[in-house]
Formats: C-alpha cells, sequence, structure tokens
C-alpha cells in the first residue's frame, strides 16, 4: 500500500513538472513579443484590423481575408521593417501571426 502511494506521488510530480514545463515552452519569448508587438502594429496599418483581434493563431486567410495582393503587400512592409528577404516559397509555408513572427525572427538572425 505504502508502495503505490509513493508510485502514484511520483506518477503526479512527473505529470505536474511535465504541464508546467509545457505551459512555459508554448508562452512566447522576449523577442517573440517584441517582434510580435511591430508585427501587429504593421497588420494594423496594412489591413486596418482592430489590434484587440490578433492573437498567436490567428490565420491571414481565414480570420483576416487576405488575399494574395495584400499578402504581398504585407511581405514587402515586413521586409523593409525588419531589414530582411522573405522568399515566396517561405511565405507560403506562413499562415498564422505566429508562423510569420517566427519567420521574422529566424531571418533577423
Amino acid at each position: 500500500m505504502k508502495t503505490s502511494k509513493i508510485l502514484l506521488s511520483i506518477a503526479l510530480l512527473v505529470l505536474m513538472t511535465t504541464l508546467s514545463f509545457a505551459q512555459d515552452r508554448n508562452r512566447p519569448t522576449e523577442e517573440q513579443q517584441r517582434v510580435a508587438k511591430r508585427f501587429v502594429h504593421l497588420l494594423h496599418e496594412q489591413w486596418g484590423i482592430d489590434t484587440e483581434k490578433i492573437s498567436w493563431q490567428s490565420y491571414f486567410l481565414r480570420d483576416f481575408g487576405a488575399d494574395s495582393v495584400d499578402i504581398s503587400e504585407l511581405v514587402m512592409a515586413l521586409e523593409e521593417d525588419f531589414d530582411i528577404e522573405i522568399y515566396d516559397a517561405e511565405w507560403e509555408e506562413i499562415t498564422t501571426v505566429k508562423s510569420a513572427v517566427d519567420l521574422i525572427i529566424d531571418k533577423s538572425d
């Protein structure tokens, strides 16, 4: 009986630690937050989107109704603002605000 309680306690401790680590890993880093702030400002300027409606999980097509011209203009603004070059193949893989922020950070390194 004692062994069962000890094993259960260990299992719960491991589970709580794993969940805590997963939550920390999903939390944006300072760099992601800094880039996201600039990116959200650009989205607002380019597309007139209310900044309160923009989240990490926002999809450009589904949530903002962006078309290919909108995306092209946004890419040019990002390249200028962040002093990076984004190739078509790279941008085609970007669908959410978070994935765009991650691309900007990767390109800025």
